[in-house]
Parts: C-alpha cells; sequence; structure tokens
C-alpha cells in the first residue's frame, strides 16, 4: 500500500511491510539491513531488463553505439584499449574539491600493466568511488568499466576533444551507468559489503499491527533532481540524461532506473510506485528541431555548478553532439545555428532571474579543456536559467502566446577578432530560409499527414487555437511523434518540416566552436529607466526588467531584460509621468505578461535629465508575437487575437573594437524604425 500525506508542504510516502505468512496482494516495503546494499536485488532488476524490455531500453534515444579507447578490466585489474562491440559499465559521480589522480603519459602507461591496481602506489591514488565502482561492475557480472579519469588521457588536446564530444554517446551505449549520488570521488559508496564501510542506513519503521509501515526517503522525482550536490554539477547533467539504464546510489539505497520502469530497494519485488521518466530529451532526440524543448534542456543545465567556469561548453558538448542531429547545422558556442537568429537574443527565464557573468579560472593551461572560451553573446558565457527563445511549430494549447522570428542580417563567425570576410564562416539558419516554403505545402515532407480542423477550440478550456501567419484550418502530424498526456504540447504542428530519418548510424554534426561573431546591422543609442512599482521598496531588486526610451521623445519604445542586480543599480527609477498618473506595475505576473507579449512599459523618460544612461543597442532580428486577449471574468483566454512586432536587440559596450553583450531586449518595430539609427560593422566577443 502506498500512501502520501502532506505536511507543511513536504510530501511522504508510506510503504507497508509484509506479514509474517506474506499473503497479502499489493505494494509491500521492505525493511533493508542497516549496514550492507542488497546486491542480489539489483543483479535480478539488471537481468529483468536485459531479458524482458527488448529495444526500448537497449538504444532508446537511437545513438550510435562507441567503443571508448580504454576500459578499465575489472578482472585482469588494469586499463585495456576499448574493443568493438563490447559491452561495458560506466560511473557517473562527482569530483569534489579535488580528485586526488592526475592522469599523465607515465601513469597511463603503469595503469595498462595487468593487476595494476594492486600496486600499493597505484591503489592508494584511485579515488574509493572509482575502487567502488569496480566493485559493484564485477559483481554485476561486468568485465569492462568506463571512468573518465582513468580511461580519458590530457596530454594530447585533439585527443582529449575527440573524447569529450564522443563522452554523450559513451554513456549512451554503456549497458548500464552507475550514478554514484552521495558524496564525492574521495568518499566512496557505502554499503558494499566486502569494500566499503557499512552504510549506516536509518530507516524510519513504525509498528502497524502485525505489520511496520515504511517512511521512504526518496519521492518521484529523487532520481531526476535527488536532493543531493550530484544532481546540481554541471559534469554530471549530459551523464545522467543520456545513460539508458541507471543504477542509483541514493540517499544510502540502492535504485533502478531505465526507459521502462523505475525500481527501488526499499520495495518487494514486482511493486509499483508513482513514477516520473523525464519525456523532453527523446522527443528532441526524434529528429523533431524543437526550440523551446532544447532550451529547456540548456535552462536546466546552466544553472549547474562547474569547478572550473571555462568548462561550461565542454561539460554539455557530448549532449549537443547527439541533438546536432535534430538541429540541422549543430550548435555553436551553444547556441542551435538552425535557430541563430532567434537564440542570439536570449535573456534570462525570468524576470527575477540572476545571471553571473563567467570568467576564466587560473588552471594551468596544459590542463585547459579545448573550446574553452566564454563569448559573451552566447549563455555558455553566463550562469543561471535562460531562455532561448519560441518558434511557432508545435502547438501547445497552454499558451497563449506564439512567436516566429524573421532574419534581418546575416551572421558569420570565425577564430579570430580580426578575420578577414573569407576566413569567416557564414552561419545558415535552416529554419528561416526555409519555414514560408513549408508553410506553402508545395513541397513533399515524407511522415507528415494534414488534419482538417472541425473546431478551432483548443485542447485547454475551449480556448481558441492561434495560429502563426499563413496557417489555419488544418493542423499536421508526424509518424514518429507519440503523444505524451503528461506533457504540455499536444502532437499537432502548425505545418510540415523535414523531420530526418535517425538511426544508430546517424553521426553527429557539430561545427567548429569559433568565438567571434560578425554582421553588417543597425544600431541605436536609447536612455534606460527602473519601472517605479518598486520604489519604496529600497531592498526588492528582483525584477530586472527595464524600460528603453527614445533619446529624443523621452517615449518608453522597449525593455530590456538585465542580468543581474549589479547591472540593474545602473539605471535610476523613472518618474511618475502625466500620461499615465499611476506607477508603472511591477509585480512578477505583469512582468510576465510583458516578457511574453513583448509590451512596452507607460514610462516617459525626462530626456532633458543629464544623468540618464545611454546604451547601446544593436539589431538581431524580427519576431512577430500573436497573442489571446484574457478575460478575467472567465480566467481564460479568448479572442481578439492581437499581433506585435518588435527587433530583438542586444545591448552592447565596446573594448579594443570588440562589442561585447551586456543584455537582451526588443524595441517595437514602428518604435525602432523612427529612431536614430546607423549602420556598423558588429564584432561580438
Amino acid at each position: 500500500m502506498t500512501e502520501s500525506v502532506e505536511k507543511l508542504g513536504v510530501v511522504w510516502e508510506l510503504l507497508l511491510s509484509p506479514s509474517a505468512n506474506g499473503t497479502e496482494d499489493f505494494t509491500k516495503g521492505d525493511i533493508l539491513d542497516p549496514d550492507w546494499v542488497d546486491l542480489t536485488k539489483i543483479k535480478q532488476w539488471k537481468s529483468d531488463c536485459l531479458s524482458s524490455h527488448g529495444s526500448r531500453c537497449d538504444n532508446p534515444l537511437r545513438i550510435w553505439k562507441t567503443t571508448p579507447a580504454w576500459l578499465v578490466d575489472v578482472e585482469l585489474e588494469c586499463v585495456v584499449p576499448g574493443k568493438e562491440q563490447v559491452n561495458f559499465v560506466a560511473l557517473s559521480y562527482t569530483y569534489g574539491d579535488r580528485l586526488g589522480l592526475k592522469m599523465d603519459a607515465e601513469l597511463s602507461a603503469r595503469l595498462r600493466e595487468t593487476h595494476a591496481f594492486q600496486s600499493s602506489d597505484i591503489a592508494s591514488r584511485i579515488p574509493p568511488t572509482l575502487a567502488h565502482a569496480m566493485f559493484v561492475t564485477k559483481n554485476l557480472d561486468e568485465r569492462y568499466l568506463w571512468v573518465d579519469a582513468l580511461c580519458i588521457g590530457h596530454d594530447n588536446p585533439t585527443e582529449t576533444a575527440r573524447q569529450l564530444t564522443m563522452m554523450g554517446s559513451i554513456y549512451a551505449s554503456a549497458i548500464l551507468t552507475i550514478i554514484a549520488t552521495d558524496g564525492d570521488a574521495r568518499e566512496g559508496i557505502s554499503g558494499l559489503n566486502g569494500i566499503s564501510e557499512s552504510r549506516a542506513l536509518e530507516q524510519k519503521v513504525f509498528p502497524f499491527g502485525s505489520r511496520n509501515i515504511i517512511v521512504r526517503s526518496t519521492d518521484i522525482f529523487s532520481l531526476v533532481h535527488g536532493g543531493t550536490p550530484y544532481f546540481s554539477r554541471g559534469w554530471t547533467y549530459q551523464e545522467h540524461r543520456l545513460a539508458k539504464r541507471k543504477l542509483f546510489f541514493l540517499k544510502k539505497s540502492a535504485h533502478w532506473e531505465c526507459q521502462h520502469r523505475q525500481s527501488h530497494e526499499d520495495l518487494t519485488p514486482g511493486a509499483e510506485i508513482e513514477t516520473y521518466i523525464e519525456p523532453r530529451l527523446v522527443e528532441s532526440l526524434d529528429g523533431f528541431p524543437e526550440l523551446s524543448s532544447v532550451g529547456n534542456i540548456i535552462c536546466d543545465y546552466n544553472s549547474k555548478s562547474l569547478r572550473y567556469p571555462e568548462d561550461a561548453l565542454p561539460g554539455i558538448t557530448g549532449m549537443l553532439a547527439v541533438l546536432s542531429r535534430s538541429f540541422q547545422g549543430g550548435f555553436l558556442f551553444g547556441i542551435p545555428e538552425m535557430f541563430f537568429h532567434r537564440a542570439l537574443a536570449w535573456t534570462p527565464v525570468w524576470s527575477h532571474t540572476e545571471l553571473e557573468r563567467r570568467k576564466l579560472s587560473d588552471r594551468p593551461r596544459q590542463d585547459q579543456l579545448p573550446a574553452g572560451q566564454l563569448p559573451s553573446w552566447s549563455w555558455i558565457g553566463w550562469k543561471g536559467m535562460v531562455k532561448l527563445g519560441e518558434e511557432a511549430a508545435r502547438i501547445n494549447d497552454l499558451c497563449a502566446t506564439i512567436e516566429e522570428t524573421y532574419p534581418m542580417v546575416e551572421w558569420y563567425t570565425a577564430s579570430s577578432p580580426t578575420a578577414s570576410a573569407s576566413e569567416r564562416r557564414r552561419i545558415h539558419s535552416n529554419w528561416y530560409e526555409h519555414r514560408e516554403e513549408w508553410k506553402s505545402g508545395t513541397i513533399d515532407l515524407p511522415g507528415w499527414t494534414a488534419v482538417g480542423m472541425e473546431s478551432e477550440e483548443g485542447t485547454y478550456k475551449g480556448e481558441p487555437r492561434i495560429f502563426p501567419a499563413g496557417c489555419g484550418g488544418r493542423v499536421y502530424r508526424h509518424q514518429n511523434m507519440i503523444h505524451n498526456k503528461n506533457h504540455g504540447p499536444t502532437n499537432d504542428w502548425y505545418f510540415p518540416f523535414p523531420v530526418p530519418e535517425i538511426s544508430s548510424a546517424t553521426v553527429a554534426s557539430m561545427p567548429e566552436q569559433t568565438p567571434y561573431l560578425f554582421s553588417r546591422t543597425q544600431r541605436s543609442f536609447v536612455l534606460g529607466q527602473k519601472p517605479s512599482g518598486n520604489r519604496d521598496d529600497t531592498d526588492d531588486d528582483s525584477n530586472k526588467l527595464i524600460a528603453l526610451c527614445d533619446c529624443s521623445s523621452g517615449n518608453s519604445v522597449g525593455a530590456l531584460h538585465l542580468h543581474s542586480k549589479e547591472q540593474l543599480k545602473l539605471f535610476p527609477f523613472a518618474k511618475i509621468t502625466p500620461s499615465s498618473g499611476h506607477d508603472t506595475p511591477h509585480d512578477h505576473f505583469d512582468m510576465h505578461t510583458i516578457m511574453k507579449e513583448k509590451r512596452n512599459m507607460d514610462i516617459v523618460a525626462d530626456t532633458a535629465d543629464k544623468s540618464l544612461p545611454k546604451i547601446e543597442i544593436v539589431a538581431v532580428s524580427m519576431t512577430r508575437v500573436d497573442s489571446k486577449t484574457w478575460n478575467h471574468e472567465a480566467e481564460r483566454a479568448e479572442k481578439p487575437f492581437r499581433v506585435n512586432e518588435v527587433v530583438n536587440v542586444l545591448w552592447i559596450e565596446w573594448e579594443n573594437d570588440i562589442a561585447y553583450r551586456r543584455a537582451a531586449g526588443y524595441v517595437r518595430k514602428q518604435d525602432w524604425q523612427q529612431l536614430e539609427r546607423e549602420d556598423v560593422d558588429l564584432v561580438l566577443g
């Protein structure tokens, strides 16, 4: 029996233990050994998955089979060359403050000697978690283990870069991944009888008649968010997300997750409880290039911590390489080239979100990883939750607005800010180059079926469905899209587009990571002011959305979404204007609406005030926003639909002829055309 008891916002799951005669036929919990993990139960989880779940768990992400260059042979107790088609286990863990193991040519050679791990000086240098993972691998009747610290050398930068790109496929190719979430590499995995110390598990058990009630220490999202430092680290993010079978050591007990089920050590065999297995990555890897889905992945990753900030790109390169099969052109410093014109104007995810500029550490050059730059124009250069933007493609009836972006300039990239025109690579945003052609229905796109609409109502509260320009009257469905009812978007799309057939033979396609951008665009200078709704509360600096005003008229022309409280200090509060007669609303609902619908704030700047900061903005692209009207009485979005067109802009500052992004925002299209503008050759660094 599984019940939920809610108190003070915390949900506790209760399990009923079996009685002495064991005749009950419902979910039961096991009272665990307080000292040792039940390895027999773990072996059964693995056996059940391999024998019963088939292709659903063998390669759910259809990632190319990868054999690592080197593997740990737990029988020969040494590092050996990887062999084609050999099964191997992978380890995902956190280093901690120091790993205590630095791979170099001499150590690599010694580790390849048979029984190297029995040598006392080698054994003393192997962190406990790595040694314990070898023990678990052997007890699961597997021979080979892949551990980054032992199997990736850092003496050859080219080979290191290749191995980093392969990391995503390595974890996806492993027969299972051991995920050590309790502590770091130096603390080990407790509760392994024969090699580690007792786990000292304190299971909460209460008498209940002739039986016992067991209070669980984990919940439905524990295997996603976990509540331990492991889940807050950047490097472990792609490892956790791409592994097909996961053996967790979490909160001193063992847990299993594959594509078919979750199993927990404190449940009796066959017992089931409510589970959550993240669906969005699978959808993104099915060939559907949805900007909001990859944006959710990036937002989640970018809030994680990295010991070395310059590892922001290397830490996600493996996953981006896998995603590149769905996103034509791949990713340039984390920005999908397919949607480059929109994603370049990324912002913090909420009006109160704080971003921190990443700065290069003082790590010795020989220890630095390839592609360790932190360009200001990419989210890679900033730590925190970000939003890449949206493109009207997949229909989500929960949304009251939809967006479509249109290019205004051509973008180029190169490795040097002084690169000549011939040395620059043109960035092709395939989505914008062909979208109107896809909408027209003049080309045959396999896999799609047009479905006529019997009603204009959507699936949420009967609200009218809103369509982008050139669409309507019918929707499109693809044979490879399986609707997930627990996920907001439907399986309907506004228009068809090419969906690549992705298989395990489909390889990644990533561009060279060049950190400078070039364009011939337009710039303008505007005034910035904070909304005045929080004037009386000097401690409230959570709202980072400010108004942009025309330097001549003082009229509000758009908004800028700042990154940090430090940036916010640069801008004064707006004065109450005669035209409004009241302070601009500033609660989070209003700010969210302003951001979603790209509205202007009711602010007029005092152009005579010379203290107002004048900032430089440059045009990136144009976005059309279609919005429903909110009916407060009916508490639903309805007609009439509204259309707003804005120019996406970057606030930049120049240093030595190179411009650096400070924030992004928008200016209404009609206002942009009225501003004083001039052409500029932009170099973004």
